[in-house]
């Protein structure tokens, strides 16, 4: 009987992270498809884009899959069925992984290289790097797919992108701190916009180590907190990815009243600061 409860608790548990996510994710999607057609192309939006797709992959499965068989306490269909999803499941989150190190090339890209940043990542150029990473992503799950390959592991590519981002914060502490003065109007604004998206894919990237350290220090033995440490962090890294972009994204939120008086307030100060 006890067993029954924690299956509902970890099954109601999964849906509502699940919805919560599902939801967020699907409105970063319909917000950042639009610079893939406008004229003025963010390489860092479309990469967000196929972040929140991947989001949206991964918590779909858990709704339509992981959700029910914890609840109901057995598998749903043969196993081929469970198997298929476990397979989607893992090209979506080793996207991910490949996604966070593009993202950090581009801001590698912004902060080294600012007068070569249009030309390198281009919507053509952005439109290779995504192929590149889902190709790596597909390659990448080949183990999983067809049988034991030998292959790089994937806390390899986590490294680079922290490697990458390290670099990327002492050239901006080093810019804030030593330059700040020396800079005109669009040097500071264009410093504090690299810092400002630093800052985001930093802390999306934050949680995904957190889980992988996790992972690999905690061995728990009870069968419920097998539950919460895997399928359920699993799911909140994906809830929590797509909260990151929704805080720091005045767009993503109009129909939040709070969120839109407040954006409503800092259009008024920056049409007063130009006046004056």
């Amino acid at each position: 009987m006890q067993k029954r409860q924690e299956d509902y608790i970890a099954g109601v548990l999964m849906i509502v992270l699940g919805l919560i996510g599902f939801l967020s994710s699907a409105q970063i999607l319909r917000v950042l498809r639009r610079s893939i057609h406008s004229s003025s192309f963010s390489a860092f939006s479309l990469l967000c884009c196929s972040r929140a797709l991947s989001n949206c992959g991964t918590l779909l499965c858990f709704l339509l899959y992981s959700s029910p068989v914890t609840l109901l306490g057995h598998p749903i269909g043969p196993p081929i069925v469970g198997l298929k999803f476990g397979h989607f499941t893992t090209l979506t989150y080793k996207s991910l992984v490949y996604v966070q190190l593009a993202i950090a090339f581009n801001r590698f890209i912004a902060t080294f290289f600012s007068m070569k940043y249009t030309q390198i990542c281009g919507r053509r150029g952005t439109f290779i790097l995504l192929g590149l990473v889902w190709f790596m992503a597909a390659l990448h799950c080949i183990p999983e797919f067809i049988g034991p390959v030998r292959f790089y592991p994937l806390y390899t590519v986590f490294i680079g992108s922290i490697v990458l981002n390290l670099v990327i914060f002492s050239k901006l502490t080093w810019n804030t701190v030593m330059r700040m003065k020396e800079m005109g109007g669009q040097a500071r604004f264009r410093l504090r916009k690299n810092m400002r998206v630093f800052v985001q894919s930093f802390l999306q990237e934050l949680v995904y180590i957190f889980e992988l350290l996790f992972l690999q220090l905690m061995k728990p033995k009870e069968r419920f907190m097998e539950l919460m440490c895997y399928s359920l962090l699993w799911e909140f890294t994906h809830v929590w990815d797509g909260f990151i972009v929704i805080l720091y994204r005045p767009d993503m939120r109009p129909n939040v009243p709070f969120c839109r008086k407040r954006e409503m307030r800092s259009k008024e100060v920056m049409v007063t600061r130009i006046f004056t």
